[in-house]
């Protein structure tokens, strides 16, 4: 077995800042996802259409898409296996403001559209949540 200083050292050499990863994927910067997460460079780096994403170029509806799954794949993984969007949209059912707070701080984005296209704060309106309607025009959800 190594010793436990060397453990120590590897573990710091993955070490990711949560934040920081979670801003590069709301934002879709591609370049600070990768060099993050050294899988997504690896990847990035292997093929010549995806080193395009790298370079930013999202023009490409296949690179839109990859960087979507992505971004889906990383909200499902803090939310720890839960579908945070989903739980978002429950809660402008329910109209608990609280929880769809704290949800938007886990980085629900408000602009989220649900399958038929319609916004949180769509939903909020047409069923009369106004709390959450309140919250999501607080924190600045447009239609």
């Amino acid at each position: 077995r190594p010793p436990l200083e060397r453990q120590a050292v590897l573990e710091d050499e993955d070490a990711v800042d949560p934040e920081a990863l979670r801003q590069a994927a709301e934002l879709g910067d591609l370049k600070a996802l990768a060099q993050m997460d050294r899988r997504l460079k690896k990847l990035l780096e292997s093929d010549p259409q995806l080193r395009l994403l790298s370079e930013g170029d999202l023009k490409d509806e296949l690179a839109r898409d990859a960087l979507r799954l992505y971004r889906d794949s990383f909200m499902a993984l803090e939310g720890g296996g839960r579908d945070i969007e989903l739980e978002a949209r429950q809660a402008v059912a329910r109209d608990d403001a609280d929880a769809l707070e704290a949800l938007l701080k886990r980085g629900v984005k408000p602009e989220l559209k649900n399958s038929a296209g319609e916004t949180l704060l769509q939903l909020a309106r047409a069923r009369g949540r106004v709390d959450c309607e309140q919250l999501l025009l607080h924190v600045g959800a447009t239609c």
